[in-house]
């Protein structure tokens, strides 16, 4: 077990550490904040990411409920080990449609920008619904130093109805 790093340049794999990420699926590097960003496997709580040798630091609070797949900024450089540096819920189901979540995926689209997809089942209505979310990571604080906070930002979600018969697409 651990987490490793392909060198796209070199074609070589680097063993970073023997701790794994809190993604559920790959996690993105973004080089203007220096950090790893993904989805998170569990709550998010502090308690669920300790059981994976993660910390966070001081001014990352816990995320309320028990919705999982936060979008997760991650800083494996800090010593001893990597500290997550902030979380943010991003999509909340309405509840009194019934959805449940099914799915996600985090897709980078360059310049701490994403678009979070994720796919929700209803006890409704017989169909599948897939959110859209356009999210930008920005630095927030004096000056945007680099070593201030971060921000999410939400610019647009939308929602598509899926057919009961729909077969999954690669997304």
């Amino acid at each position: 077990m651990g987490t490793y790093s392909f060198d796209t340049s070199s074609g070589l794999w680097r063993q970073i550490g023997d701790w794994a990420l809190p993604f559920s699926g790959r996690g993105e590097y973004v080089p203007e904040h220096k950090l790893w960003f993904g989805l998170t496997s569990t709550s998010g709580s502090r308690e669920a990411c300790h059981t994976t040798n993660l910390v966070y630091s001081e001014d990352v609070e816990a995320q309320p409920g028990d919705n999982t797949n936060l979008l997760c900024a991650v800083d494996v450089e800090a010593q001893p080990g990597p500290v997550v540096r902030a979380t943010w819920e991003h999509v909340v189901p309405p509840k009194d449609l019934g959805w449940s979540p099914v799915d996600s995926y985090l897709m980078y689209l360059g310049s701490a920008r994403f678009c979070i997809s994720r796919i929700f089942e209803s006890t409704k209505a017989p169909h599948q619904y897939v959110v859209f979310t356009g999210v930008e990571v920005e630095r927030c604080g004096d000056d945007y130093q680099e070593d201030g906070g971060l921000r999410m930002v939400k610019h647009r979600s939308e929602v598509y109805v899926l057919p009961s018969n729909m077969i999954y697409w690669v997304i």
